[in-house]
């Protein structure tokens, strides 16, 4: 049986995963939901990793920095947000930095 933050992650994890499957279906307004998922990734990110340090929980692994850059890349790619690696950088820093002002 899963403890509560476990279950609670999974179901902000599930959700992602249907935000970035919604935005593949969606054609009108694709990139800017793809955006939006994007940015819902980042802030699981942020809070996956505020929770692991603070509670001590193991990291979740979709929620890791590296494998979350891979995941997020691939989505602004296949949206056509990005053409490259160094676009999905630098569209993925400009995110960090609006989630970051609001998660303070």
């Amino acid at each position: 049986m899963a403890l509560a933050s476990e279950e609670g992650i999974l179901h902000v994890i599930e959700h992602i995963k249907k935000c970035y499957a919604d935005s593949n279906t969606v054609i009108a307004n694709n990139k800017q939901k793809t955006l939006t998922c994007a940015a819902k990734h980042i802030t699981a990110i942020h809070l996956d990793s505020g929770v692991t340090s603070i509670l001590g929980y193991p990291p979740t692994p979709y929620l890791s920095n590296e494998e979350g850059s891979i995941k997020i890349h691939h989505q602004l790619l296949q949206s056509g947000i990005s053409g490259n690696e160094a676009e999905s950088v630098e569209i993925m820093s400009k995110l960090n930095k609006q989630v970051k002002a609001c998660l303070r």
